[in-house]
């Protein structure tokens, strides 16, 4: 007997966050998806992921370059937009990256490595 495929949700909320570094006042813009209505809960716990990718897997990027350079405690995190559906909020974010022109973002704007060019 066939199994039934259950239909993949495409209205499930997104989160778009930014990350500030207080001493430096450079920026991150990410999403995430959201967990319930906890949206800010859902932008820290992206948060805790990004400091195990900079401390623990050591990834080379500008953002994580900085967050090793300043420290985790350096860093605040802020939920900039709630979006419903991923493709909406990918467009969404994309859109915002280029007319904030966040700093410490490099690969969605095209930036190579210690390359302040966008």
């Amino acid at each position: 007997m066939a199994t039934k495929r259950r239909k993949r949700r495409t209205d499930r909320n997104h989160v778009i966050y930014q990350i500030l570094n207080v001493h430096t006042g450079e920026r991150y813009i990410g999403m995430t998806y959201a967990r319930g209505r906890a949206f800010l809960k859902s932008a820290k716990a992206r948060w805790t992921a990004h400091q195990y990718n900079a401390l623990v897997d050591k990834r080379d990027t500008l953002f994580y370059d900085n967050v090793r350079k300043h420290g985790v405690g350096a860093f605040k995190v802020s939920v900039v937009k709630v979006v419903r559906g991923k493709k909406e909020c990918h467009a969404e974010e994309t859109q915002l990256i280029k007319t904030a022109q966040p700093e410490l973002n490099m690969e969605s704007m095209g930036r190579k490595k210690n390359s302040r060019k966008v």
